[in-house]
């Protein structure tokens, strides 16, 4: 029953890498729309607003390569769970 627990514990860590994935992915997206806007609002009026459109950018780019690094260890977890024949976790 121990062994069941186990992987529901390592099914556990692996989910809540996945909803954090999911999470950063989501925020980057809805940061690179705000990009968009800002800068399209900066060269349709006089808003001197080139500093936010950098900060919302700079921030995407972060979320996704933090998205990335939680995507990798998701894989190498996963990976680690797989057997191969010989009836223990690798």
């Amino acid at each position: 029953m121990t062994a069941a627990f186990e992987e529901l514990k390592k099914l556990r860590a692996r989910g809540r890498l996945v909803n954090v994935c999911i999470a950063l992915l989501t925020f980057c997206a809805i940061l690179i729309g705000l990009t968009i806007m800002t800068l399209f609002i900066g060269e349709t009026t006089e808003a001197p607003i080139l500093r936010f459109a950098t900060v919302f950018f700079l921030s995407s780019v972060t979320c996704f390569l933090l998205a990335l690094v939680c995507f990798l260890s998701e894989t190498l977890l996963a990976t680690r769970m797989l057997k191969f024949g010989k009836g223990k976790a690798v």
